[in-house]
């Protein structure tokens, strides 16, 4: 289930708001989105793209026990990535709110963000995995 979330959120959501920040000539937005972006992007390269998560994914299910590097892989995303995004987004949202696509999306992103924010926290600090 998380990496249905991570995908639909790092690789769908978070390059549609790069995008509705240019279309919506936000551009210093756009800019700070793109940086935090490239990192997650050097991070999922490094798993192996989506050919890597899905092994990663299809080795976890196969032992009932996440992977390691899936496991850091999706620690990264929920505190690294997704607490700029997130703040950037309920930031920006006012900026882009005249149009009804950027604004839709951005509030999608968010919810996505917030709960990979909450299941970041959960599992760093509740269960103390880091």
């Amino acid at each position: 289930m998380d990496a249905a979330f991570y995908v639909a959120d790092f690789v769908i959501l978070d390059l549609v708001a790069i995008v509705n920040y240019v279309v919506t000539k936000n551009y210093m937005f756009a800019a700070v989105a793109s940086v935090v972006y490239a990192r997650s992007m050097y991070v999922f390269a490094n798993v192996g793209g989506l050919r890597g998560l899905y092994r990663e994914v299809q080795a976890s299910v196969n032992r009932g026990l996440m992977t390691d590097v899936l496991l850091e892989t999706f620690l990264d995303e929920k505190i690294g990535e997704a607490i700029p995004s997130m703040s950037l987004q309920y930031y920006s949202l006012m900026f882009v709110s005249f149009s009804e696509f950027a604004l839709i999306s951005g509030l999608v992103s968010m919810a996505f963000s917030t709960r990979a924010v909450v299941s970041g926290a959960y599992v760093s600090i509740h269960l103390g995995v880091l």
